[in-house]
Order: structure tokens, then sequence, then C-alpha cells
């Protein structure tokens, strides 16, 4: 119809199922209930603050996954969108975008906010399940899910990640005390742990295209005390996770994935 953007999104089986429940209830068609449901849900969006606006768990745990391999079948739908241009932008505008994410980033960094945005509208006026999603809080608050995030992208660091993050911290520490001027070596230390602490960093491509080396382990005498001796913040420190198969794109982990591979 004229005056309607059109584009598709690819959404949870059961998601579809609860769409048409409501198209069924409500006597109009799949473009227009999915109009009517986006269109309710910025009015509800938008009226919040960024942290307290809704999404849906499936878009922070990215499911369904995505085939893993070229070739594997799809476990999603696909679902067709047709509103105004600015409805869309808008709906975007209002949804959950992990940390790293892009609009045209490569598959599981990809942002979905389109996506999310329709999931969330179908959740909030029909509430939807399947033996994956049992059991998980359905609707999160914008701030939630980044805790949620946060917390497993900690978990799956590598110990010489946290390695870097725990001397820079140390060394930070001692800047804050004592004043004393930057070597190489400290600076070195800061850089990397800049570095690890940019949003992308977390599926970054050098995490996994060769091993993190520890930390330099810096003489500066800590501010601990006299006889404390130096600090050591690289020390017993393993060596980095394996890299991946050369025939799978590195750092490629959802935070699903990331909390059945590590057994969060």
């Amino acid at each position: 119809m004229s005056g309607y953007s059109e584009t598709n999104v690819r959404i949870a089986p059961c998601a579809l199922e609860a769409l048409s429940r409501i198209t069924a209830r409500r006597g109009t068609s799949r473009d227009e209930t999915v109009r009517q449901l986006l269109t309710d849900h910025l009015a509800s969006q938008e009226q919040k603050p960024p942290e307290d606006r809704l999404t849906h768990i499936s878009t922070v745990l990215r499911y369904p996954r995505p085939p893993r391999w070229r070739g594997d079948p799809r476990t999603d739908v696909p679902l067709r969108v047709r509103a105004p241009a600015s409805v869309l932008e808008r709906a975007r505008a209002v949804s959950l975008r992990l940390p790293g994410q892009h609009p045209r980033a490569y598959r599981d960094y990809q942002g979905r906010m389109l996506t999310d945005a329709v999931t969330t509208a179908i959740a909030c006026a029909e509430p939807f399940d399947d033996d994956f999603l049992t059991g998980l809080t359905p609707l999160l608050r914008h701030g939630a899910a980044l805790g949620l995030w946060r917390l497993a992208a900690a978990a799956t660091s590598t110990r010489p990640e946290k390695a870097w993050l725990q001397a820079a911290t140390a060394l930070r520490a001692d800047l804050h005390r004592t004043d004393a001027s930057l070597d190489f070596e400290d600076q070195h230390i800061l850089r990397v742990a800049e570095a690890l602490e940019q949003e992308e960093s977390w599926h970054a491509l050098t995490r996994f295209e060769s091993d993190l080396p520890c930390p330099p382990l810096p003489d500066r005498p800590s501010s601990r005390g006299a006889g404390a001796g130096p600090v050591r913040a690289g020390q017993a420190v393993a060596p980095a996770v394996p890299r991946p198969p050369t025939n799978r794109r590195p750092g490629g982990t959802t935070l699903a994935q990331a909390a059945q591979e590590h057994q969060l």
C-alpha cells in the first residue's frame, strides 16, 4: 500500500503463533495487527527513560540462534512488516542495542532493533514461550538486560584479559596516590586495558586471532606500604584460551552460546 515501507524481520516460531492469536482476536489482517502493535509499543516506550524501556529476552540471548554453518537450517521464521517509515525508525530508536552491536555488523553482532521492537510488542499483547524460553523472564528493562550482558561478557573474558585489566586497575590506583610518571610499560598496560574496555572488545577479531600474552610485570613500588614488594599484576596467569578452528569466524559467541559453553 502507498505510504508504507516494507521490510522483513525474523522471529521465533512461538512469537509468530502469538501474533496469529492476536490477529484472530482483533479480526484484522496480519499487516494491520503488526502496525497496531508497533503503534501501541511506541506509545508506551517513548514515555519511559531509556533504561526503563522493555526488551524481550530472546533479543538479549540472540534467540533463535542463527545457523552456525552456511547451509544449516534456520529455526526462526520471516515476518513481513509494512508500516510508515517514520514508525519503523521510531521503533528502532526505542529498542535494545547491546554494546558493540551495529545494524550492519556480522551475524551474531548485528543489532536487530526492529526485530526487538516487533517481538517485544507481540509479547506485551500476548505472552509466548517454547522449550528454550520456558522459565525465563520474558520482558526485561534495558538496564537489566545490559547488566545481564555485562555479567556474561565478564564471565567469558579470558584470564590474560582479566590480568591486563587488573594490572591497569592497580597501576591507576598507584598513579592516583603517588602521581608518579609513566614509563613505556606503564603506558602499554593502560593502552591495552583501554582497548579491552571498549564496546567492541568482547567480539573483536584480535581476541582469538592470536594468543593475548600476559601483561608485563612492572617494578613500581606498591602503595600498600614498605616491604610489600613490587606489583606483580600478571604473575601466575594461565595461557590464553586456544584459538577456534580457522573455518569459523573468530569471536563468534552469543550470550546464549557463552552461557552454554562456559556453563554459566
